[in-house]
């Protein structure tokens, strides 16, 4: 049996939201953190309404949420990315990050963007093949990218539990 892991989401616009309502029939602990206080706090009481065993809460400090978790997930505009990296990346060392997808730069840069970012954590890269807001978690098939093998398993099993589809895995 795994091991309950910790998962922050940081940034709660479409991505984020449909992600943390994503875990919700998880059995993972799911912080939330947004620059909109409120928002988290309206998600997460949302959340709770709807499914109240998940163990989910809303976080002021994304730095706290992050320092707090196994798993980091940055569900933000590429534009922001690089500002949420430099505030979060020291709570990031050694711990999986996550990403959904950096607009703008094809496939073969992402990898070399993350690790730049967060030079000390173990990058996983998810491609879903449709946006997350938009699917059900039935419908939601992803590729997952990552030269950690341990964190690439332990990334496709979160997305698994929640019924997302797997399609690939690659080793970088």
């Amino acid at each position: 049996m795994q091991t309950q892991q910790t998962i922050a989401i940081v940034g709660l616009g479409n991505t984020g939201s449909a992600l943390a309502k994503l875990f919700a029939s998880g059995r993972h602990r799911v912080l939330l953190s947004d620059k909109d206080i409120a928002a988290s706090e309206a998600l997460a009481v949302q959340l709770l309404q709807e499914h109240p065993a998940y163990e989910v809460e809303a976080i002021t400090c994304s730095a706290n949420a992050c320092w707090e978790a196994d798993v980091i997930i940055p569900a933000v505009a590429s534009e922001e990315l690089e500002t949420v990296a430099n505030y979060i990346k020291a709570y990031a060392n050694q711990k999986i990050v996550v990403s959904t997808s950096i607009e703008g730069l094809d496939n073969s840069k992402v990898a070399g963007k993350l690790h730049a970012l967060f030079p000390f954590s173990k990058i996983v890269q998810l491609y879903p093949a449709t946006d997350f807001g938009a699917s059900s978690n039935q419908s939601v098939s992803l590729t997952i990218d990552g030269a950690d093998d341990e964190a690439v398993e332990m990334v496709a099993s979160l997305f698994t539990e929640v019924g997302c589809k797997i399609t690939a895995h690659i080793a970088s």
